[in-house]
């Protein structure tokens, strides 16, 4: 399957076969349709809601237990930070009384670690907020409707 970027995302599959041609051997020696593998191919890609990078210059962190950590991705329900190291975390650790900094202002956070990734460069963490203070989700949702209008406006 190759995959395509332009105004969006377009999936086209090697050669002239289509989807429900392409065909996997099960142990039982039978054929079972590629389509599966494809759909969760997908669901490792798709995100719950709107993600915006987040530059080095923006300067937001999040720190707990004393160690603070660059948020490369923000979303309305979460960040994705680079870890200092591998093994920092485990899926489903949950990060209770950690700090969000957001243009200079620190705000009161609670997480769970909801992934953990490498990307050939870094060693990569998505953190679901499961608690925030109503004035944290003002700065996120000022600091993402600004990004929506710097990246969609041609």
């Amino acid at each position: 399957m190759e995959i395509k970027y332009s105004e969006g995302l377009e999936f086209e599959c090697d050669g002239e076969q289509q989807a429900d041609e392409l065909l996997l051997p099960q142990e039982s020696g039978s054929t079972q349709p590629l389509v599966a593998e494809k759909e969760e191919a997908l669901r490792q890609i798709l995100r719950h809601g709107f993600r915006v990078p987040v530059g080095q210059s923006q300067q937001m962190f999040m720190t707990f237990a004393g160690d603070s950590y660059v948020v490369f991705n923000l979303s309305a329900n979460g960040v994705g930070v680079y870890l200092n190291r591998a093994g920092q975390f485990e899926v489903e650790t949950r990060l209770q009384g950690a700090s969000l900094s957001i243009a200079g202002q620190s705000f009161a956070v609670d997480g769970t670690v909801v992934h953990l990734s490498n990307d050939g460069a870094h060693y990569l963490c998505g953190i679901e907020l499961t608690d925030m203070t109503p004035a944290c989700q003002a700065a996120v949702h000022d600091y993402l409707q600004k990004s929506k209008s710097a990246l969609f406006t041609s």
